[in-house]
């Protein structure tokens, strides 16, 4: 028997109200999982767009010197 199947036994001898409140817990963890995995796509797109922003940067010239340095 699965997992699924065990739970909705056991939900199935709860009352309507019961019911309710399972199925609240599991939209609940739903978007909690679905919030964890848009916040892990999110980093990999930011990791990608730094990547692309800086690829080749290492290859430019440099702005500044080190006379440009100027003590505070």
């Amino acid at each position: 028997m699965t997992i699924a199947e065990l739970i909705s036994q056991q939900v199935k001898k709860l009352s309507d109200a019961g019911q309710l409140e399972v199925l609240d817990y599991v939209e609940f963890i739903e978007q909690k999982y679905q919030a964890r995995s848009f916040v892990a796509e999110n980093n990999d797109w930011s990791e990608m767009s730094v990547g692309a922003a800086m690829h080749g940067m290492e290859d430019e010239p440099s702005l500044y010197s080190l006379d440009d340095i100027i003590e505070a």
